[in-house]
């Protein structure tokens, strides 16, 4: 069967962008930070790959925790109790709580920088993973005793930041 193209998307009945002066700063960090998400209770966290920190704070930017995230922390994602990091110095995904261990480990780094990004596939209970070193997505269950790790896709130059539509379709930026 032959795909049928979705439509364009079009920014033409958007609202005016606003200047970042307009917009709220919610906390100003000394290192730059990397990717970010938001917990059920509206709790914010923030990783910094250069320092290997995760910062947790509320909505207002108070309520400020460091945590460290060994290896590089990039993307972020939280499912009820449980925070998974990648990190990309070791091209695995990490479990912070509610117990700290490695998920997984991803293969073929090839040199390059590793994992960059994580997403949730909430409807299926998965993780997203873009194993941007070797342009692969992949997906894996949060209980990964369920089904072991399965490629998506594959030839995605380097995959960053996936994400799932309420339909069910995954979507992924690359930076390549």
């Amino acid at each position: 069967p032959r795909a049928t193209p979705a439509a364009a998307a079009t920014l033409a009945g958007c609202p005016a962008s606003r200047p970042a002066t307009a917009l709220t700063v919610v906390h100003r960090f000394s290192v730059a930070p990397d990717d970010i998400t938001v917990d059920r209770s509206g709790r914010i966290w923030v990783t910094t790959d250069a320092t290997n920190q995760m910062y947790g704070m509320d909505q207002g930017g108070a309520g400020l925790t460091v945590e460290t995230v060994p290896h590089g922390p990039e993307g972020v994602v939280v499912d009820g109790a449980s925070f998974y990091v990648a990190v990309q110095d070791v091209n695995a995904i990490v479990e912070l709580r509610p117990q700290a261990r490695t998920v997984v480990t991803l293969p073929a780094r090839r040199g390059n920088l590793g994992v960059d990004g994580l997403g949730i596939d909430s409807a299926q209970r998965r993780l997203l993973i873009p194993d941007s070193p070797t342009g692969s997505l992949y997906v894996l269950p949060f209980d990964p005793s369920a089904a072991p790790l399965e490629l998506l896709a594959s030839g995605l130059g380097r995959p960053v930041a996936p994400t799932t539509h309420p339909a069910g379709n995954v979507y992924t930026a690359t930076e390549a």
